[in-house]
């Protein structure tokens, strides 16, 4: 096992800022501190008893960090199990990357670089290598954000040293070569080791196209290739995003209107937005027939561009278990509009992850739900099995890439508030906002959890089972 990363109170500047860039629940301070073996000073049962409100949590977990670097007994090691004991899993995740020897390398040359002049182009491609839009470069939640992207590929760094050569800068030809410098140093050894922090449940394998070892020091053999990711552009937009919303329904269809649909659709295209999408003009996807739904779809493949590393589809409306319905009740299969974007159709998006979301019911019926035998033991966390396809391969198949996410399963019902708009958007939105770092499979783990378990009042008396179909080939991020 790797040696454990020692902490101090100098740490707790970083530690603060990656906790804060993880979301983490400070209501778990209490038990946090139980865990980092705090006992002595935390009256548990007497503040547990009372009302703490968000910042009185926050001024706890601030004065038991600082109780805990003191101590002299600190390690990185302890706090992520910690974290991760307490399902804090992506706090910890984060710290061990933090910690992780690459990370330590490019904060070790953080002050260094804040120092000197950087060029606009610069800046840019730096932006794009790891991973942030924060225009203050390796500082604050920029350089949590660096750091995790240095751990789970820490090649970057030598990428990173190449942009820096091969500026007219001296100064920064200079750090350029020092960073090669150590990376050479430790890319042989430390960073061959893949992860801080040994664990036969971690779900990272930091760039597993490296040999890993075991405990012992022994190669770990796998079954075949490391699952690939799929390349992203570097330029604006990446894609296109496309969201159909239809809210008003003709008078003789029998189907209500949707008017909180809006709100969905509004989230929708605030989060692609965000993420580097061009949203195709809403006011031009709304309320459509049938046969305009596939027109306005297929009208968008002369639109896609070779340089486009992804599509989004989003479809807000009523259906049936024969397909999506337009404002006219008809129903299109799904079929029939993703068949519009495959290889056959649509070359410029050969190769690249094509990502529909639906909502709409699927049928008239509810799920039958089942209860769930009381926990005697923690559950492990879930892995994957697969590999992706040999590089060699030429030729793909005319329906590759493909995931279709829907809001619920076949046959049953999804539901929709009257103003606030659906459960499956609201969690979507809000997952892969909070999880930018995760792949879209893992998301929508996330996504089927939260909607199938999560309490959405008394006006639905069953729960709802999103449910996912993928032929994509490998890991899509949207960050």
């Amino acid at each position: 096992m790797a040696e454990s990363f020692k902490l101090d109170s100098s740490h707790l500047p970083i530690i603060e800022e990656a906790l804060k860039a993880s979301a983490f629940d400070a209501a778990k301070s209490f038990d946090l501190g139980l865990l980092l073996g705090l006992s002595a000073h935390i009256p548990y049962e007497r503040l547990k008893s009372q009302s703490l409100d968000k910042s009185s949590f926050q001024s706890l977990l601030l004065c038991y960090l600082i109780l805990w670097l003191e101590s002299g007994n600190a390690t990185a090691e302890k706090l992520v199990q910690s974290l991760k004991c307490i399902d804090e899993d992506l706090a910890g995740e984060n710290i061990e990357k933090l910690f992780h020897p690459a990370s330590q390398l490019l904060m070790s040359y953080s002050d260094r670089l804040s120092h000197l002049r950087l060029s606009d182009d610069l800046v840019a491609e730096m932006k794009d290598l790891i991973s942030t839009s924060n225009s203050n470069l390796l500082a604050g939640e920029s350089l949590i954000e660096a750091c995790v992207s240095i751990a789970e590929d820490h090649s970057k760094l030598k990428v990173l040293s190449d942009l820096f050569q091969n500026c007219d800068s001296y100064k920064l030809q200079v750090l350029g070569k020092d960073i090669l410098k150590d990376y050479e140093q430790l890319s042989g050894s430390v960073l061959a080791k893949s992860s801080l922090f040994p664990n036969p449940k971690a779900e990272l394998i930091v760039n597993p196209i490296e040999q890993s070892n075991n405990e012992n020091g022994q190669p770990v053999e796998f079954d075949g290739p490391s699952i690939a990711k799929y390349e992203k552009s570097r330029k604006r937009p990446r894609g296109v995003a496309v969201i159909i919303n239809n809210v008003e329904f003709e008078p003789g269809t029998g189907l209500e209107n949707r008017a909180s649909s809006d709100k969905d659709c509004e989230n929708l295209g605030n989060l692609f937005k965000d993420y580097g999408y061009d949203l195709v003009e809403v006011k031009c996807t709304r309320n459509l027939k049938a046969d305009e739904m596939k027109n306005k779809l297929t009208s968008l493949v002369p639109t896609l561009q070779n340089d486009h590393d992804s599509f989004i589809c989003c479809i807000l409306s009523h259906g049936t278990k024969d397909g999506v319905q337009g404002t006219d009740g008809v129903a299109v299969p799904i079929q029939k509009l993703t068949e519009i974007f495959d290889g056959n159709y649509c070359p410029a998006l050969i190769n690249k992850p094509k990502i529909f979301f639906f909502q709409f019911c699927r049928g008239d019926s509810t799920p039958v739900c089942v209860t769930l035998p009381p926990k005697d033991k923690p559950q492990e966390k879930m892995g994957f099995d697969g590999s992706q396809a040999p590089p060699r391969m030429m030729k793909l198949p005319h329906n590759a890439d493909f995931l279709l996410s829907y809001s619920t399963s076949d046959g049953t019902m999804a539901m929709r508030g009257p103003t606030t708009g659906s459960p499956y958007i609201i969690t979507l939105c809000d997952a892969i906002r909070k999880n930018p770092k995760r792949s879209i499979d893992e998301i929508l783990l996330l996504v089927h959890n939260k909607v199938a378990t999560g309490d959405w009042g008394e006006k639905y008396d069953y729960q709802q089972m999103p449910e996912m179909i993928s032929t994509l080939r490998k890991k899509f991020f949207f960050k």
